[in-house]
């Protein structure tokens, strides 16, 4: 293990010890409707987003996803974004089909 990794390997621990502690004594306390208003839930979502982008911007993801979960957001299914989103290389999304955002990862090839 990198030692760069270790502060994101903590953080991912830390999250997962509130997904087995912390998080089923809420319904214990609260109700059966004290569950998260987003799937994946923010505990779920803040460490999918931590192995996925790192401690830095899935650290950041993670706080803007908890900070919206308040009872005037409706919620819903909020997947975590894909570490290379399919973003061209000079950040337009020019794709149109799911074949060319595999053949040409940076656009079309200009016909003509």
């Amino acid at each position: 293990m990198k030692a760069k990794e270790l502060p994101t390997k903590l953080a991912i621990a830390l999250v997962r010890l509130y997904q087995v502690t912390i998080s089923p004594l809420k319904r214990l306390f609260f109700g059966p409707n004290a569950g998260c208003r987003f799937y994946p839930t923010c505990s779920e979502y803040a460490r999918q987003a931590l192995v996925t982008h790192g401690l830095l911007k899935g650290g950041w993801m993670a706080l803007k996803r908890i900070l919206s979960c308040h009872p005037f957001h409706p919620g819903g299914l909020d997947p975590v974004p894909p570490k290379s989103a399919s973003k061209c290389c000079n950040g337009d999304d020019k794709h149109t089909t799911q074949s060319e955002k595999v053949l040409f990862p940076c656009g079309s090839p200009k016909r003509g």
